[in-house]
């Protein structure tokens, strides 16, 4: 089993330690017992076929590229046909690609689809994202170097780029929505990590969050309209202002509308928005820190009273997937 490294509290606050070491658990049990890193039952990439434009490879893992702060490593899966799209996903503080995509399932369900998805390693001890508020590496930069490394190869110009992720990989997508560095962003359990952008580009933005998320809370940590404040220093504020910041900017209603979609599930849409944008939130009544429909998983590791329930109503990965294909550039 994968070792569990322990999140710094100064990136996680006091009270969150215990939530978050229960999260990146679970991811590692889940990239332990999953088979290939690649998606691939015995571990083996597919051979590459090829298009008349460039080739396109299914199932490369594991490239490295370099960066001013040092090699940078990043697993990337694509579909066997020229991609619609390019999929960010980031790991939550203290994870690898192999535990997000644990829970995720991006890296087979994401070129089914048409993306091509790119897991990249964040640094650190413990591993974790510099997102505004927090020191490190240039991470945004790093996801357009990226791009660049890979345009060639895997036919990427012109394509849209969109970013998604878990807790603090949720607020590594919502950092690059806040740039205006992606088409659309859909953080999960982690949208609130970062301060409120209301203005800027326009850029849609999807999340999924629990009322019982005890590592990010639902309306926030106590006073933390005072931290938006501050320039610096970890941040956690409440779902829906952050969420509401990004209706103002795309020109939106201010009042969301509520739909139930299950036993737990209600989801938010703010109306009106500008430019074909959508400003939506999925809100899972008594759900935890984690992506809805992942509940088997947290049964199975055994960790349900560590990280909270999620639900079956809905399945993350194929909700925010289908977000970014009505998103897509045409």
């Amino acid at each position: 089993m994968a070792a569990v490294m322990t999140p710094h509290p100064t990136l996680i606050g006091s009270t969150l330690p215990r939530r978050f070491v229960a999260l990146v658990g679970l991811a590692a049990i889940l990239s332990a017992c999953g088979g290939g890193t690649d998606g691939t039952a015995d571990g083996k990439a597919p051979a590459p076929s090829t298009s008349t434009d460039c080739a396109i490879r299914r199932g490369e893992t594991s490239r490295t590229i370099d960066r001013p702060e040092g090699p940078r490593t990043f697993d990337v899966y694509g579909p066997t046909s020229a991609p619609t799209g390019v999929v960010f996903d980031f790991h939550g503080t203290g994870g690898v690609p192999g535990t997000e995509d644990a829970f995720t399932r991006l890296s087979t369900a994401g070129p089914a689809k048409g993306f091509v998805v790119v897991q990249p390693q964040a640094l650190g001890t413990p591993a974790h994202w510099t997102v505004p508020g927090i020191a490190g590496p240039d991470d945004q930069a790093l996801t357009q170097a990226i791009l660049d490394s890979l345009r060639s190869d895997w036919c990427l110009d012109g394509v849209s780029v969109f970013a998604t992720g878990i807790s603090s990989g949720a607020g590594m997508a919502t950092a690059l929505a806040c740039a205006g560095a992606v088409r659309a962003a859909a953080p999960i359990a982690g949208v609130a990590l970062v301060r409120r952008c209301p203005t800027g580009s326009k850029v849609s933005v999807l999340t999924f969050h629990g009322t019982k998320d005890q590592a990010v809370p639902y309306d926030g940590t106590p006073g933390w309209q005072e931290r938006e404040k501050m320039a610096r220093g970890f941040f956690v504020g409440a779902m829906e202002p952050i969420m509401s910041a990004f209706a103002r900017r795309d020109g939106c209603g201010t009042t969301p509308s509520e739909t139930p979609v299950g036993v737990e599930t209600t989801r938010m849409r703010w109306p009106h928005c500008a430019g074909g944008t959508e400003v939506v939130a999925y809100r899972v009544a008594g759900g935890g820190h984690n992506a809805p429909g992942t509940q088997a998983l947290i049964d199975a590791a055994g960790i349900n009273d560590q990280i909270g329930p999620s639900t079956d109503d809905i399945v993350a990965t194929d909700v925010l997937l289908d977000f970014f294909a009505r998103h897509v550039a045409h």
